[in-house]
């Protein structure tokens, strides 16, 4: 987050033109972009600093990390929290990625639903899978799907014409 917020402070504001790629908004972004720029004027973007565009793309490979797939660690945490529950919610979160796709049009979101599906969807039991998760790991399995709400940039990039 240092690195996204010095990189928006060294991005200046300009009105859009041409055609541009965009980089796309989470929660956390639009708040931090807000906070660093102030209200941006309609027909004005930030145009990123290399610091501001390595801090957003930090945010979004974390939200990627973040997702309840397999051998990312949203998946460990949903199957350490969830069990064999784990397989529902990994159906669930498969059918929200297509339907992001279908609703921003990026077809980002199928690849990584093909990636899932591809590489399987099983996840391998725990070593101890009989202790329970206390209440500490529980808190932290829950601020880990707040960070995944907070980061997930549903159009991650679009193409403009202005």
């Amino acid at each position: 987050m240092p690195v996204l917020v010095i990189g928006l402070v060294l991005s200046p504001v300009k009105p859009l033109s041409g055609v541009a790629v965009q980089e796309g908004n989470s929660l956390a972004y639009l708040v931090l972009k807000w906070a660093v720029k102030g209200p941006i004027p309609e027909g004005f973007d930030v145009m990123l600093h290399p610091a501001a565009l390595a801090g957003w793309l930090g945010f979004f490979v974390t939200a990627l990390n973040l997702m309840p797939l397999s051998q990312l660690d949203g998946g460990h945490i949903a199957y350490a929290v969830l069990g064999r529950g784990y397989r529902k919610i990994v159906w669930v979160f498969l059918g929200v990625l297509v339907l992001l796709s279908v609703v921003t049009h990026w077809l980002g979101w199928l690849v990584w639903v093909a990636l899932a599906v591809a590489l399987g969807l099983r996840h391998p039991p725990p070593l101890d899978d009989v202790t329970p998760l206390d209440a500490p790991r529980r808190i932290l399995a829950v601020v880990a799907l707040g960070l995944l709400v907070v980061l997930i940039t549903p159009l991650p990039f679009a193409v403009y014409e202005f």
